[in-house]
């Protein structure tokens, strides 16, 4: 298929056999099926991290749930990371960690 791609500024481009073309919406990750799914990390605030999208039809779709980070297997099952188990993100309890109030 085409790979996709977002950027620092959370654009989303798709390379179309000769050129990137810039997709609608932002994202913070994106996650590709070899059966051609294409899923991204929206920038909006949910229960879990941020919402979760479907390219469906040339536009997102909104699915249940929210996350930090996403993958796709094979098959196109989408595997999303919660704010709750991001290992990127510290949590309370480690060194350095900061209270929701000193952010």
């Amino acid at each position: 298929g085409s790979p996709c791609v977002v950027n620092s500024s959370g654009q989303i481009f798709q390379w179309m056999g000769k050129e990137w073309q810039i997709m609608p919406g932002r994202a913070s990750d994106i996650g590709i099926g070899s059966d051609g799914s294409v899923w991204i990390i929206g920038a909006n605030k949910v229960k879990g991290g941020y919402g979760i999208y479907r390219w469906e039809n040339r536009m997102w779709k909104r699915v249940s749930g929210g996350a930090v980070a996403i993958s796709v297997n094979p098959s196109g099952v989408v595997h999303p990371v919660p704010a709750s188990i991001d290992p990127t993100r510290p949590s309370d309890n480690e060194p350095g960690a900061q209270s929701d109030d000193n952010r």
